[in-house]
């Protein structure tokens, strides 16, 4: 599953939405040397182990159990929906996920979360209608006033890649569940729209390697074998997820137009080096 969210969103989205009691008092009881509560000593730990995932949610499953009422309980989900997500445990994130969804219902980084863990799943439908549940919120936000425009849509483009990402492979497993000749017209369809959907996430980030290797399976589904290998030859330079797919696919279409005479002067070379000045790469 591929990680979706920033600390930026988490901070804005999440934390502005609810009442940090227990870190007020976590900053009023160290600054007076006053005891802390049991429920504030556990949510110190929580936070002290943020970026350490499974001691997280081993602290997130207790507090939730013994504190079910905290008004933090949202900061507590979404954080354990994030580091089931890091631990690859797909069962529990969409548990605290949906917890999540049900406490605050306008935060778009969890459907699209768990969206991808859908479409990766291939369980398209509730893929699909969780992402454009995050489609609809993103389009609704406001930039809090004390965020940096810039900072905000960085942030935001690289959510809107994720989501549109993920409808792009919702559209394309539909596609390939069907005839290529019995439901050509829908075949066709579908891949128009999975094209449309890699695009408009390559816009918002057009480093993300894998929407590029999977636009280039559509293309090449598509039987439009040049715009196939451009877009293969960009997933390939940039060496993350897919890049080895795309490479393997590259050398299977170049053979088969070898053995059809039909090469033309077309090499993997020639194509890596034209997808690496296109994305300005050295």
């Amino acid at each position: 599953m591929k990680k979706i969210g920033s600390t930026l969103l988490f901070l804005v989205l999440v934390l502005g939405l609810t009442t940090l009691s227990m870190a007020q008092e976590t900053q009023q009881q160290s600054g007076q040397d006053q005891p802390m509560s049991p429920e504030g000593e556990l949510f110190l730990q929580l936070q002290q182990n943020q970026n350490n995932p499974a001691k997280f949610v081993e602290l997130a499953e207790e507090f939730i159990e013994k504190y079910p009422d905290s008004p933090n309980m949202p900061y507590i989900r979404f954080s354990a929906t994030m580091a089931y997500q890091t631990l690859n445990n797909m069962e529990r994130m969409i548990e605290h996920g949906e917890a999540f969804m049900e406490l605050i219902p306008n935060n778009p980084v969890i459907p699209a979360t768990l969206a991808n863990a859908y479409a990766e799943d291939h369980q398209i439908e509730r893929a699909e209608k969780l992402a454009n549940t995050s489609i609809a919120i993103i389009d609704s936000l406001e930039k809090p006033a004390q965020v940096d425009q810039a900072q905000w849509e960085q942030q935001l483009n690289q959510l809107k890649c994720a989501v549109h990402a993920t409808l792009g492979y919702v559209h394309l497993q539909k596609a390939s569940a069907l005839d290529k000749e019995k439901d050509e017209e829908a075949r066709f369809k579908e891949l128009d729209k999975s094209i449309d959907e890699f695009k408009t996430a390559i816009k918002a980030n057009n480093r993300d390697s894998i929407s590029y290797y999977r636009l280039g399976l559509s293309y090449a589904l598509r039987d439009e074998v040049e715009e196939s290998l451009k877009t293969y030859a960009k997933a390939v330079v940039l060496g993350g997820a897919g890049s080895a797919e795309a490479k393997t696919d590259m050398e299977q279409i170049l053979t088969k137009l070898e053995e059809n005479n039909l090469l033309e002067g077309r090499s993997i070379d020639k194509y890596l080096a034209e997808a690496k000045n296109d994305l300005g790469l050295q």
